[in-house]
């Protein structure tokens, strides 16, 4: 049931799905069931590693340690090989039958990337088309899909909606991106059935391409904004001429703060359309407060047209699958 304190322009948005002018721009926080931002397994890694600050809630932190202590690329390795054992571990737990599939999966886990043995283990589940954001984002004819995630559970929610997505990293420095674009390819055309699903800060499968690290950001937002080839003519037409959709950020994340800046704030703010920032409610938490953070929100994003939801992301794409049904 749709909030009543949100006012989003639900025609407008339909509008723009159906035009294909909506872009959405997906965060790690969307499409599972919050493990990979969770305490825990950050947490959980931290001790691995042996991480000594006090701070071990932060992944940019622990990593930047990963990468000093030993290297950048082998901080990302490492990062990787955890979530595939923290993820195995998981399923572990929560068996019911025979263990002879997660013994054969242990002994394939050098071979696979993350992404793979999530989907081996049916994670997330994409089964109920209106239970996960990404599934119901996947039914829509969009021809593009942004993320700063480094696994492929978009494409693999696209996927399960019979589509067939392309798969493509932003050449955020010499080591990433593949070569040449298929944007470079006089073929390429927008097609929904064929949507390009563009990670910007890399893929599990290449692990030199992940930005993780602070110097990852640093040096990610140095290179998008110095070198604009970086991001392909039609990554920016598509933030600068279309709705933006940002799902599962927070405004004092690193990926959050980078994307924006280098990003989203550099196109002219004539030409930006109505966008939309799904944020959680500040009053389901912190409540002396809330008050005071809302306002602070509105205020930060109506300069760049930014409307915000209040609310999560399976609220807002279930508010919006609701609407398009009517």
């Amino acid at each position: 049931m749709t909030n009543s304190r949100n006012s989003i322009d639900w025609e407008l948005l339909k509008r723009r799905i159906r035009t294909g002018k909506l872009t959405p721009i997906i965060g790690d926080r969307v499409g599972h069931d919050g493990f990979l931002t969770s305490t825990a397994l950050i947490q959980g890694w931290a001790n691995k590693i042996g991480y000594p600050m006090p701070n071990t809630q932060s992944i940019t932190r622990v990593s930047q340690y990963r990468s000093v202590t030993k290297d950048p690329l082998a901080a990302k390795e490492d990062y990787l090989e955890y979530l595939k054992q923290y993820v195995l571990k998981q399923a572990r737990q929560q068996q019911n039958g025979p263990s002879d599939f997660l013994d054969t999966l242990e002994d394939e886990l050098e071979m696979l990337s993350f992404s793979q043995v999530a989907a081996r283990l049916k994670y997330p589940n994409f089964d109920d088309d209106t239970m996960n954001p990404l599934k119901i984002l996947a039914h829509f004819d969009i021809p593009i899909y942004l993320t700063t995630s480094f696994h492929t559970f978009m494409a693999q929610a696209l996927e399960k909606s019979n589509k067939t997505p392309r798969l493509e990293l932003c050449a955020w420095h010499d080591e990433s991106g593949p070569s040449p674009s298929l944007f470079d390819s006089d073929e390429y055309e927008d097609n929904p059935q064929t949507p390009v699903v563009y990670h910007l800060h890399g893929m599990d499968a290449d692990p030199a391409t992940l930005v993780l690290s602070e110097d990852d950001f640093l040096d990610f937002l140095v290179n998008v904004t110095q070198h604009e080839q970086a991001v392909p003519n039609r990554i920016h037409q598509a933030m600068a001429d279309s709705s933006l959709l940002l799902l599962g950020y927070e405004l004092q994340d690193w990926e959050f703060r980078v994307l924006f800046r280098g990003l989203i704030k550099s196109k002219p703010t004539a030409r930006r359309l109505m966008s939309i920032c799904i944020q959680l409610d500040p009053r389901q938490n912190e409540a002396g407060t809330a008050p005071e953070v809302e306002k602070y929100l509105e205020t930060y994003f109506r300069e760049y047209k930014f409307e915000i939801y209040w609310g999560d992301a399976q609220s807002f794409t279930q508010d919006l699958w609701d609407q398009l049904g009517d």
